[in-house]
């Protein structure tokens, strides 16, 4: 709005257009304190890290990275943000979602690679082990890679079977399939305990 104004020199008019059929209750005039004029600006870049650094809230915390301090300290600086996140969430979940916050406005700094980069090492500060949603994300990482293996094992079957009816020998499957002896001969029985199986069905 103000940049409109200041471009092209002509007065605003607020509009709001009312779409629904119930007659609209809501004010259209503000009260003379309810209007403002102008804004306080502050400039986080002239904070000390300190300044931040010295808050118990998170999203204060991660303005350190945006504030006043020597390029070669950025590292130090992070690793100080990270420990004081970690010590002001109280669970993974939270601590993960300032982390993301940190990174976005390490962006305006260019420190976005450091900040992953020491971001990595946050499972080393933490428990996380111990958080539900990464057990449950732990269980289904292993049934998927389960899955991925028996999926895989079943190719690995079907083209066995078709090798040995086209004639070649345990040896020559093991080879071209880049698979032990001892392998192949595996997937030998258990083809032979698959067809066992579905005879009796």
């Amino acid at each position: 709005m103000g940049i409109e104004l200041r471009k092209y020199k002509i007065p605003i008019k607020h509009v709001v257009i009312y779409l629904g059929e119930r007659e609209p209750k809501m004010i259209t005039q503000l009260k003379p304190e309810e209007v403002f004029s102008s804004f306080e600006m502050v400039n986080v870049h002239k904070f000390k890290p300190d300044k931040w650094l010295s808050s118990q809230v998170p999203e204060e915390i991660i303005l350190a990275v945006l504030s006043d301090y020597p390029k070669k300290d950025a590292g130090r600086i992070l690793a100080a943000i990270f420990d004081k996140l970690k010590r002001a969430c109280t669970t993974p979940n939270k601590l993960g979602k300032f982390i993301k916050q940190l990174i976005i406005l390490s962006r305006l700094r260019n420190l976005e690679s450091l900040t992953i980069k020491i971001s990595e090492t946050m499972p080393l500060l933490i428990d996380i082990e111990k958080d539900g949603l990464y057990l449950m994300g732990l269980k289904k990482g292993k049934e998927l890679l389960e899955m991925e293996q028996q999926k895989a094992n079943n190719e690995k079957k079907a083209t066995i079977v078709k090798m040995l009816d086209a004639g070649l020998k345990v040896d020559q499957i093991a080879n071209f399939l880049n698979l032990s002896e001892k392998e192949a001969k595996t997937f030998l029985k258990e083809i032979e305990n698959d067809k066992k199986a579905k005879k009796k069905n």
